[in-house]
This record gives C-alpha cells, structure tokens and sequence, in this order.
C-alpha cells in the first residue's frame, strides 16, 4: 500500500507543480508585456520632455529681455544672453557679492 500510496502522491504532486508552472508562465507573460508598455510610456515620456526642454530653452534664450531664475537663498540660479549684456555694467560695482540682497544698488 505504501508504493501505491507514493506513486498516487507522486502524480498528485506532479499535477500540482505543473498548474503551478502553468499558472507562473501566465504571470510571467503578463508582466512582460507590462515591461514592454512601462518602456514605450518611458520613451514617450522621454520624449516629451526633451521637446519641452528644447521649447523653454528656445523661449529662455531667445525671448529678447534679461530673464533669470533666483533661488530660494537668492542666488542666481539660471540667467540668459540678455542679462548677461545688462549685468557687465554692474559686474565690477558689485564684484564678490554673494547673492541679489548683497549687490549693491
């Protein structure tokens, strides 16, 4: 009784395993085919943020008025062409000043 006992166990546990892997197969083929949708999205993301990124470059330096971006510890963080032409001027009176509150006006 015993040998018939494990061949039943056996092929009981053979079944098992093989919806098992049928089951894992499945899951694995769904989550390659999210892999391969979370990458288009990506690149589309990708994408769009460089055409973006090359439209506010565009606007930033082409715009024809000094435009900067200050940080929150008033530092310059970002400047154009246009500011720059304008700020030559100022650059030796204000020479070592660390951030906008600190130039002299």
């Amino acid at each position: 009784m015993t040998v018939k006992s494990t061949a039943e166990d056996f092929s009981q546990r053979l079944t098992q395993l093989e919806a098992e892997n049928a089951r894992l197969k499945e899951a694995n083929s769904q989550l390659i085919q999210k892999n391969l949708s979370l990458r288009a999205l990506i690149e589309n993301s990708d994408d769009t943020v460089r055409k973006s990124e090359l439209k506010y470059r565009t606007l930033f330096e082409n715009n024809g008025t000094p435009t900067f971006i200050v940080n929150k510890d008033t530092t310059l963080a970002l400047g154009n062409v246009y500011l720059l032409h304008i700020s030559i001027g100022c650059k030796r009176r204000n020479y070592g000043a660390r951030n906008a509150t600190n130039a002299k006006r």
